[in-house]
């Protein structure tokens, strides 16, 4: 989105903005979906196993839960930064021919910044591979369907552990 922006081909005409506007809605959708599946299952469950070698631990006595401050904070600095997206374009709806694509520029920049980094010490977590050399077949089967009963909860508006 940030090319589309930046290239003299940005949306101009009302339909054009409109679509935009669509695409960034739809962005902003599935990256607050992804961060919170995240913080209320992934993490969660992750917490709960083995440690990962070259994954830092939390301080607790008798464990050794992983630790995800890191990945909190980014998301937590994330959905403030999702938030004036989405802000920025429901003012842009409203006005259509003076939305202000420099704005949603720097928006979208910024998240650019932060997603990226973390995305990559995601990927160093949860990929097949890692989790494949730290977990057995047994396990990982149990941790899909452990997440998968957690996220069925989530959908029905039930707590997790309740």
């Amino acid at each position: 989105m940030v090319s589309i922006l930046e290239s003299s081909q940005r949306p101009n005409k009302h339909a054009e903005v409109k679509e935009f506007l669509d695409q960034v809605e739809n962005f902003n959708s599935m990256l607050n979906f992804h961060h919170h599946h995240e913080d209320n299952s992934l993490f969660p469950l992750l917490s709960r196993s083995r440690p990962i070698p070259g994954f830092k631990t939390v301080d607790v006595p008798h464990t050794n839960t992983l630790d995800f401050t890191r990945f909190n904070n980014d998301h937590i600095e994330l959905h403030s930064l999702l938030e004036e997206l989405e802000a920025w374009t429901a003012e842009a709806r409203k006005a259509l021919h003076t939305y202000d694509p420099e704005t949603v520029c720097d928006i979208m920049r910024r998240i650019q910044t932060l997603v990226l980094p973390h995305l990559k010490g995601e990927e160093k977590l949860v990929s097949p591979n890692n989790l494949k050399r730290h977990f057995s077949d047994r396990e990982l089967v149990g941790i899909m369907k452990e997440f998968q009963r957690v996220r069925l909860l989530k959908m029905s508006g039930l707590r997790y552990g309740h």
